[in-house]
């Protein structure tokens, strides 16, 4: 199953590579350079928000620690100590990238 911050990287860039796209051909260029300007803008777009959003927390990267009798889960460069596993993994605060 795909996570909803992956769902949400690629709708944006195909919206982006479509429009692009749509753009170029609308502009009076041919249908073989409208698909390569919206598959490099796809491409292009994908990458700058993988690395503007930053890398998605794995559960090797996530830790489980004793907090009394509770157990918490935390990750490299967030302070929160999470209930869960699948909280922990969701967390939108900036992870240090290695």
């Amino acid at each position: 199953m795909i996570k909803f911050r992956s769902a949400t990287l690629l709708f944006i860039a195909v919206v982006v590579g479509v429009a692009a796209g749509g753009m170029t051909e609308l502009s009076g260029q041919s249908l073989a350079a409208a698909v390569l300007a919206g598959g490099a803008a796809f491409g292009v777009t994908l990458l700058w928000l993988e690395k503007v959003v930053g890398p998605e927390a794995t559960a090797s990267e996530i830790r489980a620690t004793k907090n009394g009798r509770s157990v918490a889960y935390v990750h490299a460069g967030c302070t929160v100590k999470h209930r869960t596993l699948d909280t922990a993994q969701r967390c939108q605060r900036p992870h240090a990238s290695g």
